[in-house]
Formats: structure tokens, C-alpha cells, sequence
């Protein structure tokens, strides 16, 4: 299975696709065990790529917290205020 240019909407569609399969089929040991393998193969693949994504976000999150703190601090001073500082 080639996952360079899978996307994570593309493996839960082959999953539900899988486990449709699976559910709905009476398949041979042999053909049950490469789909369960296949649907094990692309939930890993899922979430590695959420997992990354969860990671940039985190990371994105962080820097805009920090430039609003600073933004506040700066727009205290310059007008003087003191609400900024409890």
C-alpha cells in the first residue's frame, strides 16, 4: 500500500471500506487477516499524521498566545495603562 500521497480522508475511507468487508463477507482466514492487517496498517498511518498535526497546531497555538501576551504589554505601556498589571 502506497501512503506517499494518501491522505487521512483517504485511509478512513479505506477503513470503513475494509471493515464493511469484513463485516459483511464471509472471507477465508487468509483474506480476514490482510484486511485486519491493512485496517491496522492505515489507522497507524492516521494517526501519525494527526499526531503531527496535533503537534504544529500545539506549537502555532504557543506562538500566538505569546505575541497576544506581548501585544497586551505593549499596548499597555504605550498608553500608560495600568490594567495590564494586576
Amino acid at each position: 500500500m502506497d501512503k506517499k500521497n494518501l491522505t487521512v480522508e483517504q485511509a478512513n475511507e479505506l477503513i470503513e471500506q475494509y471493515v464493511s468487508k469484513l463485516e459483511s463477507e464471509a472471507l477465508p482466514l487468509k483474506e480476514s487477516m490482510e484486511l485486519y492487517t491493512k485496517i491496522c496498517e492505515l489507522i497507524e498511518f492516521s494517526m501519525t499524521e494527526l499526531n503531527g498535526y496535533q503537534g504544529k497546531i500545539t506549537e502555532v497555538n504557543e506562538r500566538l498566545a505569546q505575541l497576544g501576551a506581548e501585544n497586551w504589554k505593549d499596548a499597555a505601556e504605550l498608553e500608560g495603562a495600568d490594567f495590564y498589571e494586576e
